[in-house]
């Protein structure tokens, strides 16, 4: 015997529209969640201890407020203007300077077989009073702008576009 819920569960991890890989690197280390999307509902997979994974049943258009609980997205003061470009190596040795990052986050975004959505990436930084700031990463350099959370909100909602998801915020 499976109860409704779960089979729902089960049934949107097995066949999802779309599935995001959501990373969050802050003060517990890195952390990885998996959102299984379909048009009604979309299951959040995080794995836990001892081999125990945790499944969690979320209506569809609130796919976005737990990516924005999982990533500790908060609402930050806009401390610059002006982007910040530094070599890739400068920015995986050292990080970006004279920004305290208090957490890293990176969501992708692939359709699964047939699903909707072309898919994409959003990776951005939390700085606490520096703000937040968008990640852009070319072969050569990485470029820092920084970002009001309703614009990635906007992002995001792009980015999930024909999932029927929510926005982050």
């Amino acid at each position: 015997y499976v109860a409704a819920t779960d089979a729902a569960m089960v049934a949107t991890a097995l066949q999802p529209d779309a599935v995001a890989e959501v990373q969050h690197r802050g003060r517990a280390g890195l952390q990885r969640m998996l959102i299984y999307t379909a048009p009604e509902t979309c299951v959040a997979h995080r794995a836990a201890p001892h081999g125990v994974h945790r499944l969690e049943l979320v209506p569809t258009a609130l796919g976005g407020l737990a990516v924005a609980r999982f990533t500790e997205l908060a609402d930050r003061p806009v401390a610059a203007s002006e982007p910040i470009t530094m070599s890739r190596a400068t920015f995986s040795a050292e990080g970006p300077p004279g920004l305290g990052v208090l957490s890293s986050s990176h969501v992708r975004l692939a359709p699964a077989d047939g699903g909707a959505g072309a898919g994409g990436e959003l990776p951005w930084l939390d700085c606490g009073d520096q703000g937040l700031w968008l990640v852009h990463s070319g072969a050569e350099e990485v470029t820092l702008t920084p970002v009001e959370l309703a614009e990635l909100n906007q992002r995001f909602e792009a980015l999930w576009e024909g999932t029927g998801s929510g926005g982050l915020a």
